[in-house]
């Protein structure tokens, strides 16, 4: 295999910047409901519920990432006169904070896990229910916080996963008609409010087919990579000129994408 400037003095200038914004679904639960009715009145009916699972935040030099677990009560059917207690006795998690950094001078980026922690906390009382109740979190709530770097490789996205378990009761005290009563655990995480610094960011996606090929760049950014891989120019617009090998027997394409 010979090098060759397949991609002669090609020059992709990207003339804008777009700040990245990292899609994100909390709070997330774990939970369970049981149907109750005046025959299970003084009845300790177990519940239990679990759920593993994660979402994405902005990042940003110097941001705080918060995040809270608690129990969680909640009733999403009632046609019943009387009440319902509920309480979750334990709850266990585990969370693990992944951070994706951007090395500045080659443009590459790679994902590193920050911390890893393991926890549990529980509901002191019953909560008394009473009527139709979205699910919510009740104490004792746990908060912890994450500082990202503020020099270095750029923490552009921050990945938060999570493992929860909870385990409890509910103890109808109906006159008439029935419910659905139960809970689980509640987690939820942000990018605290005036923390950090996030930067703009233009992005390069170089793939190839029908071989992966290691292609070299320099200009804005410069180094190489084996393909695919996507360059990102940190506060800045990017121009490269990419450099493939020609393999004797293959012909190879490189595409390239732009995203904001």
């Amino acid at each position: 295999m010979r090098q060759t400037r397949l991609l002669a003095v090609l020059l992709l200038l990207l003339l804008f910047l777009a700040v990245q914004h990292a899609a994100v679904a909390w709070p997330f639960i774990a939970e369970q409901y049981q149907t109750v009715d005046p025959s299970r009145n003084g009845d300790y009916i177990s519940i239990s519920a679990s759920r593993s699972d994660g979402g994405e935040l902005d990042g940003g030099y110097g941001a705080v990432i918060e995040a809270k677990v608690a129990p969680a009560v909640g009733a999403p059917y009632w046609s019943a006169t009387g009440s319902v207690d509920v309480e979750i006795e334990s709850v266990k998690y585990t969370i693990t904070v992944k951070v994706f950094y951007i090395n500045p001078s080659t443009g590459l980026g790679r994902w590193e896990t920050l911390a890893t922690l393991s926890d549990s906390t529980y509901q002191p009382v019953p909560y008394k229910i009473e009527g139709y109740l979205d699910t919510r979190d009740v104490e004792l709530r746990k908060y912890h916080s994450w500082t990202l770097p503020s020099s270095g490789d750029y923490p552009a996205k921050v990945r938060v996963e999570f493992s929860l378990s909870a385990s409890g009761y509910v103890k109808p005290a109906l006159t008439s008609g029935s419910a659905q009563a139960g809970g689980g655990a509640l987690i939820s995480a942000s990018r605290k409010s005036g923390t950090g610094t996030v930067l703009p960011l233009a992005q390069l996606s170089v793939s190839s087919t029908p071989v992966s090929v290691t292609i070299s760049y320099s200009g804005t950014v410069s180094g190489s990579a084996t393909t695919p891989f996507t360059l990102y120019g940190v506060g800045k617009d990017l121009s490269v000129t990419l450099t493939a090998p020609r393999a004797a027997q293959h012909c190879v394409w490189v595409m390239l994408t732009v995203a904001p």
